[in-house]
């Protein structure tokens, strides 16, 4: 009897095993490497004109600020098919938009009041939304688990080209604010 019950143990195991390495294996060949960006029309020409108001400014800590977020913007503005460790490096270790919140009022001498009349603090953070939604979908794809990938295909849309667009206009409307304020300020 203790003999059966050794061999049913044993069994178990190697079976709970096995369908644990299948598990791990189907999970590897179906995480998501890459995705699809592409920047609309709209921010691309609003990118030009922000960029060419920026280089006719006077030297200053607020140009090279803004200098500084149109790079940043360059950097991130994707067209094609991208590798989420690029996103994934970019967010660990590279400038958000939101980092660039009190560097605003620092070197463009904004006060806290104005950045709220102009409403500053919704659009720095509204800049962070696509990051924080792409960590959030395809950051832990290594946890086992079993999809309904054809379920999922028809219900789930497929919204992150849209809050990647809505992202980088945030981020340029930033940028135009702080160059309405300083056109303002100089008038």
């Amino acid at each position: 009897m203790k003999e059966k019950i050794k061999t049913f143990i044993y069994n178990t195991l190697i079976f709970y095993s096995i369908i644990i390495i299948v598990l791990i294996t189907i999970n590897l060949f179906n995480t998501t490497k890459e995705i699809e960006l592409y920047s609309n029309d709209e921010n691309n020409q609003k990118y030009l004109y922000l960029k060419n108001e920026i280089s006719k400014l006077e030297e200053s800590s607020c140009k090279t600020l803004l200098n500084e977020m149109i790079t940043t913007y360059e950097t991130t503005n994707y067209n094609g098919i991208i590798k989420l460790s690029d996103i994934y490096e970019y967010y660990w270790n590279g400038k958000s938009f939101l980092d660039f919140y009190n560097q605003i009022k620092e070197n463009c001498n904004i006060s806290e009041d104005t950045m709220k009349k102009i409403n500053m603090p919704e659009e720095a953070m509204e800049s962070i939304i696509f990051t924080e939604l792409i960590v959030q979908k395809y950051m832990f794809q290594y946890e086992i688990n079993i999809k309904d990938i054809n379920m999922r295909k028809i219900l789930e849309s497929d919204t992150i080209n849209f809050n990647y667009n809505s992202s980088k206009s945030s981020e340029l409307q930033m940028i135009e604010k702080v160059l309405n304020y300083i056109g303002e300020k100089n008038e």
